[in-house]
Order: C-alpha cells, then structure tokens, then sequence
C-alpha cells in the first residue's frame, strides 16, 4: 500500500581548482597604443610594439595559436582639444593583442609582468586585463547528478528506516541550473582563478507500507 511520498533537495557542490586545465579557458587583453603627428608616424611604433608583445607572449609559454592581434584603430584629436592645448598630438592609433589560452600558469606569469612591458615598449602598451573561466560544466554534469540522486536516496532510506515504511520509485524529479561561482560569492568573478560548480536537484520518492 503506498503511503505518501518523500522529497529531499540536494545541493551538489565541486570545487574545480584541481581540475584538469583543459576545461579553464583563460584570456589576456593588452591594449597597445601610440600618439603622433600622422598616423605614417604613428604605424612603424605600434607594429613594433606589437612584435615586442608576441615575443613577450612567446616567451612567456603562450603559443602563437592563442594569440590574436587586432586591428589598428586611428582616432584623430578633436579641433576644439587642439586649440585649447596645440602641443597635443594631432593621432593615436591603438590596438588590442589578445591570448585565449588553458596554460593559467602562462597567464599569470605574463600578467605580473606587464609593468617590465610597459617599460620595454616606452609606454606603448597601456593597460591589460586578466580573465579566468571555467568551461567544463558539461563534463562534471553527469558525475554532479549522480551525487545527488545518490545522496537524496540515502536520506529517503533513513526517513522511510524512521517512519517504518519501504522507499519505492522515484515518482519525480527535477534540477536546478548548474551555477558557476567564485569562492565565497554567488556569482563569477573573472578575476577569480579558483572556480566553483553547484547545483540543487531535487527528487520524490514514493514511500510505501
């Protein structure tokens, strides 16, 4: 005879700092940038900069095949600034050198060094920033779910052991949307190199006499 049923809610938890680095995906923006007279001025400082830049890259482990370098970009200094200030100059041309990259090890190394960079390219490039994802919720999904049946049907058996009744068959079941966060936030956060997953599955056993 069925008598009524037991939900449970688990929330699964994994923290993913010692995951195999194939599933973080890690990027690296260093934004180049040169001001002149004319942009012919400007266009042998800003291709020189960025051959500094790859060859920092390199040299910091990161293979040519994550490495992506924009277009220029040419912005001419509005009349109004020219005249309150003649000295300024009349170009800049920019750029942004990008790195997609699983080596996190690479990317911190090339990250602390940005200043020494700065130096070497005399102020060419202008600022970086750093980003860590995690992309390999697809590969813990079904080990997540399997923990948390398990343990939603370990305490359905202790409650069916409590109130002298038999755990039947699962009558539903249901589950949250995989949450990837930083520690101690309920958020990501792309500066956050440690990563982690969670998500609540809840299930309903029958419970039977």
């Amino acid at each position: 005879m069925q008598r009524e049923s037991f939900r449970e809610s688990i929330l699964i938890y994994r923290d993913c700092f010692d995951c195999c680095q194939r599933l973080f995906s890690h990027g690296l923006l260093i934004h180049v940038e040169h001001a002149g007279s004319t942009p012919a001025a400007i266009f042998p400082l800003i291709a020189e900069t960025q051959k500094l830049v790859l060859a920092f890259l390199t040299q910091e482990g990161i293979k040519e095949a994550e490495i992506e370098t924009g277009q220029w970009s040419t912005t001419r200094t509005a009349a109004q600034e020219l005249k309150d200030d003649p000295s300024l100059p009349r170009y800049s041309v920019s750029s942004i050198v990008s790195v997609t990259t699983h080596n996190v090890e690479a990317i911190q190394n090339a990250y602390r060094k940005i200043n020494d960079l700065r130096m070497k390219t005399k102020g060419g490039v202008m600022e970086s920033d750093v980003s860590y994802s995690f992309t390999g919720v697809g590969r813990l999904r079904a080990e997540m779910i399997a923990a948390a049946t398990k343990d939603a049907r370990n305490a359905a058996l202790q409650f069916a052991m409590d109130s002298g009744s038999k755990v039947g068959p699962i009558r539903n079941a249901s589950q949250g949307v995989f949450q990837i966060t930083a520690p101690g936030q309920d958020n990501d956060d792309v500066l956050s190199i440690r990563k982690n997953v969670r998500v609540v599955t809840t299930v309903d056993y029958q419970l039977r006499d």
